[in-house]
């Protein structure tokens, strides 16, 4: 209270001051009236009475300041008279501001820009209600190893634990939409009734799933999002109760989601889990893709609740040990696995674009500095007034936060743009995108970053003033003194190692990327088309028509123009998804504890000749190979060696979870799962090929929500897209399709990340090399301005042009040799934080350092070469005479 009394009374001092003053300046005349007249009485004459009476007033103006000491007015009245001088000196000297305000701006911008998607992503709670209480709780091995649960785990879970308000399922799948409207292919997500309200959200229109709802043989009802209520029912208020049918499925529509609202990614539709049909779903030991979201009891820790899952999955693994003895469960905050290992890589690009405000801050302290030098007279004279050397200080200061403030202000514009920019490219690998946008902690970020930036280069030239004015005067006209020399030396050091760190991590990341493109997947990518494609509503009843379905629509695909070969399959290699089968040797049929995993991949006959996968060993499948044949199957060369080291597989058989003893007829050559440089931190898994027309027909279901084709064209595939996307609509144009790619867009997807951070850093390291291009050139111009007298003597006296010439490169190169080394010793220390994105390549690559070693001092070299080569062109006479 007493703080806001006192800065309330100094704020009244200061708007009323005017009147204070002029009544001040009234009193003080009645006083000096009154004492001169005392002083005439007591026999000095009237010049010298009045002279007394001022004296021992003490002056109007001191008495004055006195008053605003009194009232704690001094320091505002002193800023403000300070940002008034600088914005007029600014105004003056507009070159130099604009040229202090645009680096700055970009240097600030880039920050600002950055952290607005650190804030949106890392910082920014969750859209939902009491998002702290939030967990993600998985099914896990109890060696670490991450599983989904299986739908009776999850019953159990949900049952027996007590640490949650509430906890719910999802499982996401494809589905056709096929009215109302034209058919589409869309994500869908199965989740139990409790899911929304686990996350605190309410449909704008009608209402949420019940508990009678989430169970088999309940009516079906659907909860849409507000893109697709926006997009099929034109927005109507009468949305509740239409019918909408989802894999020929007639489902009713009892809610519409908020607008914006997303949970990991968009879905346009929301079913019960618990009406699955789906025999599977049934199995205990079947992990389909299930997991679980939950809300904690108010005030209780996160230890507490993961101990008491624990105790869950101990008694769980007593109650059925054949499925449930290696598993158990962990409850991890939902915003951690949400992000999981983003917020490091956009730390670690934050200090790289911190290095480039760094930079832009040295650039902005040598234009302060050689500023300064020129206005030694003046603070030597205002020094001689009676300012003091703190008074001067501040005064600097003042003009540099009032450059920085305005270029934060125009960096908050940069900002705004750059923030939509990365959003746009780095869309594959960055969540919580939706978030993203300028809130009070971006503002009070870059306000901060303002003032700091501002102190940064504003300290360096005020502490460095001289305030002799007749050492001052003494200076005009001669050459930079050997402090400011050193202190500019010192920056340009500073600039160039900055921007050697910043190259060294982009050289090393498109270094990662070339080793990358150079791998082979394992099959050819080239004019290979990839479609994610639905069956008809008439052709997903029973297993026997999913399996025409999917036999017609591979034909109609076969005979479109421009395909040599084309196959079917539920997961496409390096698309980021996967689907594994627990397999055995031991010829038992039960599968043991200790089951090992492999990726299982369900292609049709013409796989191998439309992915260009070699064959080393037997046969693939053929038309023959459908259900009621011999069950068959094929290992890629990882699994074969690993399984049947030094003898051939063929004709041996493999235990399959779910399907017993199956024949192995081939060995293919291994391909690339999940990413490109998977073998770098784990050995082959491994990978076993089924028939899909081999597929039971309990699971037979799974495969109508959607599958993959996999085109070889003869021509370019995006030419040939058209007329293969109509060919697998078909006549009747109910089959739909999405996502067209080709392969080598879907490998270059793969690779999203390091490719967004590797043209980052090569952007923020182009910035950084032009920035320090610039303060070199600067600071050379400078100099040689300054020593204009001292080559016009050397001239004089025999230089000639090519040794002014060389003397001004040897001392610059001296500078950018060490600037140089400096930038070696400290790239060698912190690239070793990109050490798990690089791939092929060292963080102290010889190749990469070497690289950014010639184009930094090629760069330095060529922004001295200009202002070197005009000083070695001084005319001595003119030199002698300048001032």
């Amino acid at each position: 209270m007493r703080l806001f009394q006192s800065l309330w009374s100094r704020i009244t001092w200061l708007i009323k001051r005017t009147k204070a003053e002029a009544d001040l300046d009234d009193e003080l005349k009645d006083y000096i009236a009154r004492q001169t007249e005392q002083n005439i009485a007591h026999g000095d004459s009237p010049e010298a009475a009045r002279r007394k009476a001022m004296q021992h007033a003490g002056g109007v103006e001191q008495l004055k300041e006195k008053c605003r000491d009194a009232h704690g007015t001094a320091w505002f009245e002193n800023t403000w008279q300070d940002m008034r001088y600088a914005w007029r000196t600014l105004r003056k000297n507009r070159a130099f501001a604009a040229a202090a305000i645009s680096t700055l701006a970009l240097g600030i911008g880039a920050n600002t820009a950055l952290f607005n998607v650190i804030n949106g992503v890392v910082f920014r709670p969750l859209p939902y209600r009491a998002p702290n209480q939030l967990v993600d709780v998985e099914q896990i091995q109890r060696t670490g190893e991450f599983w989904s649960f299986s739908y009776p785990d999850y019953v159990d879970c949900a049952r027996q634990n007590t640490s949650f308000q509430s906890i719910a399922a999802w499982r996401n799948q494809g589905a056709n939409l096929t009215s109302p409207g034209e058919p589409e292919f869309l994500y869908i997500r199965m989740v139990s009734a409790s899911f929304l309200d686990v996350l605190g959200v309410n449909p704008i229109l009608g209402r949420n799933f019940t508990t009678q709802e989430d169970r088999r043989g309940a009516a079906p009802v659907a909860i849409v999002d507000y893109s697709l209520w926006q997009q099929r029912f034109a927005g109507r208020s009468d949305v509740i109760g239409k019918r909408m049918v989802l894999n020929g499925k007639g489902y009713t529509v009892i809610g519409v989601l908020p607008a914006g609202f997303r949970f990991l990614d968009e879905h346009a539709v929301l079913t019960s889990i618990g009406q699955n049909n789906d025999s599977f779903i049934q199995q205990r030991d079947l992990h389909t893709g299930i997991q679980a979201i939950a809300r904690l009891k108010p005030g209780l820790e996160l230890a507490k609740a993961n101990a008491e899952l624990g105790v869950v999955a101990d008694r769980l693994a007593r109650a059925y040990p054949d499925t449930d003895s290696k598993l158990t469960f962990r409850a991890i905050p939902l915003k951690e696995q949400l992000i999981g290992d983003v917020d490091r890589t956009l730390f670690l690009l934050g200090g790289a674009v911190g290095l480039v405000l760094l930079i832009a801050c040295v650039n902005v302290a040598n234009l302060f500095l050689a500023r300064s030098v020129g206005r030694h007279r003046e603070f030597a004279v205002r020094a001689a007034l009676g300012a003091s050397r703190s008074r001067i200080i501040s005064q600097l200061l003042t003009e540099s936060l009032l450059l920085s403030l305005l270029g934060g202000a125009a960096g908050l514009a940069i900002a705004a743009g750059g923030t939509h920019w990365a959003i746009a490219h780095l869309p594959h690998w960055l969540p919580r995108t939706d978030d993203i946008a300028i809130d009070w902690r971006v503002l009070l970020f870059s306000l901060g970053a303002s003032i700091l930036s501002g102190v940064a280069f504003g300290i360096a030239p005020g502490l460095h003033q001289r305030f002799d004015l007749e050492a001052a005067l003494r200076q005009r006209g001669r050459g930079t003194t050997g402090g400011i020399q050193r202190l500019q030396g010192a920056f340009v050091i500073a600039e160039l190692a900055l921007a050697f760190v910043l190259l060294a991590g982009a050289g090393l990341m498109l270094r990662t990327l070339l080793q990358l493109w150079g791998v082979s997947p394992g099959f050819d990518p080239h004019n290979l088309l990839t479609v994610t494609v639905g069956l008809r509503p008439g052709d997903m009843a029973t297993p026997k028509s999913i399996r025409n379905g999917w036999q017609q629509t591979l034909d109609r695909v076969v005979n479109a123009p421009g395909v040599e070969a084309a196959s079917l399959d539920s997961v496409l290699p390096l698309s980021g998804d996967s689907q594994m089968i627990g397999y055995w040797m031991n010829g038992v049929a039960q599968p043991p504890k200790d089951m090992a995993n492999a990726f299982l991949f369900t292609p049709t006959p013409g796989y191998l000749k439309a992915m260009q996968i070699p064959l080393l060993r037997g046969r693939f499948f053929t038309d023959r190979d459908r259900l009621g044949a011999e069950p068959v199957l094929l290992l890629d060369d990882a699994l074969a060696h690993k399984l049947f080291p030094g003898s051939d597989p063929i004709g041996k058989e493999l235990s399959l979870q779910f399907l017993g003893r199956v024949r192995i007829i081939g060995v293919v050559g291994s391909i690339k799962h999940r990413t490109l440089d998977e073998d770098a931190y784990s050995p082959p898994q491994g990978a076993i090929y089924l028939p899909l027309m081999q597929f039971p027909d309990p699971f037979m279901s799974l495969t109508a929500t959607g599958m993959n084709l996999l085109i070889r064209t003869s021509m370019n595939p995006n030419l040939a897209a058209g007329a293969i996307k109509k060919s697998i609509i078909g006549p009747a144009r109910d089959a739909p399709v999405r996502d067209v790619f080709t392969m080598e867009q879907r490998i270059g997807d793969s690779m999203s990340q390091r490719r967004g951070i590797a043209l980052l850093l090569a952007i923020f390291a182009a910035v950084a090399l032009g920035l320090a291009a610039i303060g070199i050139y600067s600071v050379i111009s400078y100099a040689m301005s300054r020593r204009v007298q001292e080559i016009g003597i050397r001239m004089a006296l025999g230089a000639r042009s090519q040794q002014v010439l060389g003397l001004v490169l040897t001392q610059a190169a001296r500078t950018i040799g060490v600037g140089v080394v400096v930038g070696i010793a400290a790239s060698a220390a912190v690239t070793r934080l990109l050490s798990k994105l690089l791939f092929g390549v060292s963080p102290a690559d010889p190749l990469t350092f070497a690289g950014v070693i010639l184009s930094l001092c090629v760069i330095a070299l060529f922004a001295v070469y200009f202002p070197a080569r005009r000083a070695s062109r001084t005319d001595p006479s003119i030199a002698l005479r300048h001032e």
